[in-house]
């Protein structure tokens, strides 16, 4: 029985009620208050019930005399009948006031729980958000997504705690009033519940298990979702419409089924309650009458009281057992979203450190080695690289030579395995990587837009920048011309990933958004091969005028557009096997050369 209680994560409950301790406190007030209500209103009914009974007030005398002479004088002053209808007066009041603290317990509990949960999911985001870029690149996106929301699983689990909590109280007050009114009879009410408890043992450990299955899919059902979903185009070019349908139809009907089953057991359940129930009523009448035929020393008040009080604890053994079920279904999702939350063995991206050192950029990679993890081999090793403030520098070579790998640490996304990277002589990992990336400006091989107007798509990350600047970035990235024929000019707003514009004009966006904070180091990754060869000049045109301030570095296949760059750094599986200018390079007659004239026919014959 006490195995379904050890929830994974209940340690996360604790922490949350710690903070919020005078919710909790005052919950805990109003569910006690409760109970006392709930208890008085009982005994109050049990001394009606035998005023009414015997005609008399003379046993309730007797009863108070010892505790009170006044008490005992003002209840002699009453009729039987009057003094019922007190009785039953102060009852209903009594339930009343009980009522009123069993809502105030409610609320705080679903306040609380309210709480708890904004609390756990925006720290469950503000989780996923300070990981290191190597850590989060593990999760896929639609499983991020379903781990964030089962932070919100805590809610239902202090929901149930209150009404457990509520419960368990009220039947302590109902053993209480039963032992007192009597122990014989109690005994046998109580086999009762065992017999619900050990019923209820076998129902628990299905809802453990249904639970567990529909914490797993649901992780696979929303990162299949939100794939699908993210792929609307690649869908349709294969035709994949009605098997990605049936994926995630599929799964979800297994969710549904499973699901269904932990209802219907649940369901089946009460009424199995309610006829053991019932069955001990009447066992438990039948022995009351066989013994009223001898020496029954149970009155008739304390007969009808112990039923009253055993048909008020049915429902609270109920909710208990509720409860049970509740924490095991809600087990494998609360572990699941403890194990995301916990920070050990997690890497978080840097904060705080150094500021970047002033004076002209130079930027090095000394001896640099890096190697993903579970690789069998390095993606880059040994590179030893400087770029100057003022250079144009082209990084190539063939798919998984290392170049992205390359770009990362400089951006400080990931960190070497051996070696340094320094800016300004300091070491990367001592300066305050914000600082840093304020510093640089990157147009990736996967940019991306947000479905928001192109002004903020463009100052995006850039709270500082004015109207003017972002105007500026535009024209540097010759998107001026576009931009500006819009309706609505720099307020479009453009669909999921730049919906609507073309290919060159989403990567002239995503230019101007790398051009607007004015860094000191601008990277594109395949910036500009989206571009028809007018606007990819005039790009490159910019580019040669803005970067006597700045460092410059472009990756790219098309090595005509590189051709002018001040170095051009040759990749392969890794290491850099070749470096210089480009005339300089052809005259080496190594992989450079092989690589230009393999690039294009005309590059055999023009050479410079």
């Amino acid at each position: 029985m006490m195995a379904s209680w050890k929830v994974p994560g209940l340690g996360i409950v604790a922490q949350k009620a710690n903070e919020h301790r005078l919710l909790v406190f005052f919950g805990l007030v109003t569910s006690i208050s409760a109970a006392l209500f709930e208890g008085g209103t009982v005994g109050l009914i049990a001394v009606g019930a035998s005023v009414i009974i015997n005609d008399s007030v003379e046993p309730i005398v007797l009863l108070v005399e010892p505790h009170s002479k006044v008490l005992s004088d003002v209840v002699s002053a009453y009729s039987p009948d009057k003094l019922f209808l007190l009785l039953i007066l102060v009852a209903v009041s009594a339930q009343v006031f009980r009522s009123g603290c069993q809502y105030a317990s409610k609320y705080l509990a679903l306040k609380l729980g309210a709480i708890v949960s904004r609390d756990l999911q925006a720290r469950a985001t503000s989780h996923v958000m300070q990981l290191s870029y190597s850590d989060v690149t593990q999760y896929p996106v639609g499983e991020i997504n379903t781990l964030i929301g089962y932070s919100g699983v805590f809610s239902s689990v202090i929901q149930i705690v209150s009404n457990g909590l509520l419960a368990g109280v009220l039947l302590i007050t109902y053993i209480g009033i039963m032992l007192l009114t009597s122990v014989e009879m109690t005994l046998g009410a109580l086999v009762l519940v065992i017999i619900l408890s050990v019923c209820m043992q076998r129902v628990v450990g299905l809802i453990r298990q249904y639970g567990n299955f529909v914490a797993d899919k649901s992780v696979e059902i929303g990162r299949i979702t939100i794939e699908y979903l993210s792929a609307p185009r690649l869908i349709r070019i294969f035709h994949h419409e009605k098997s990605a349908t049936r994926e995630i139809n599929d799964a979800r009907k297994e969710v549904i089924d499973v699901q269904l089953k932990g209802k219907v057991i649940s369901a089946a359940f009460q009424p199995a309650v309610e006829v053991l129930t019932m069955l001990g009523v009447g066992a438990f009448l039948v022995i009351v009458y066989s013994l009223s035929v001898g020496a029954l020393r149970t009155s008739l008040p304390a007969i009808l009281v112990f039923l009253y009080v055993l048909n008020r604890l049915m429902p609270q053994v109920k909710t208990l057992n509720q409860c049970r079920m509740g924490f095991a279904s809600a087990a494998k999702t609360m572990a699941k979203a403890t194990e995301f939350l916990d920070v050990t063995e997690k890497r978080f991206t840097r904060i705080g450190g150094e500021s970047v050192p002033a004076g002209k950029l130079r930027l090095e990679l000394t001896d640099v080695v890096y190697r993903y993890d579970r690789a069998s081999q390095n993606a880059l090793d040994k590179i030893t690289l400087s770029f100057e403030e003022g250079e144009y520098i082209a990084v190539i070579g063939g798919s998984g030579a290392g170049k992205s790998t390359l770009i990362d640490l400089i951006l400080g996304l990931i960190s070497p395995s051996a070696g340094c990277v320094t800016i300004n002589g300091r070491s990367l990992e001592t300066l305050d990587l914000a600082s840093w990336l304020d510093q640089v400006g990157i147009v990736d091989q996967h940019y991306f837009l947000l479905n928001d107007t192109i002004a903020r798509n463009i100052g995006f990350g850039r709270e500082w920048v004015t109207e003017e600047d972002i105007v500026q970035a535009a024209k540097l990235a010759n998107a001026e011309s576009f931009i500006t024929k819009l309706e609505d000019g720099y307020q479009t707003y453009i669909g999921n990933d730049g919906h609507g514009l073309s290919g060159g004009q989403r990567q002239r966006i995503a230019l101007a958004r790398a051009l607007v904070g004015q860094p000191r180091v601008l990277i594109l990754d395949e910036g500009t091969n989206a571009l028809d060869n007018e606007s990819e000049q005039s790009v490159l045109k910019s580019l040669r005028e803005i970067r006597k301030d700045r460092i410059v570095i472009v990756v790219a296949h098309s090595l005509a557009t590189i051709a002018d760059a001040d170095r051009i750094a040759v990749l392969d599986k890794g290491c850099l096997v070749e470096i210089g200018a480009h005339h300089e390079l052809l005259e080496k007659k190594g992989s450079y050369e092989k690589l230009w004239e393999r690039s294009s026919p005309l590059n055999r014959t023009n050479r410079n």
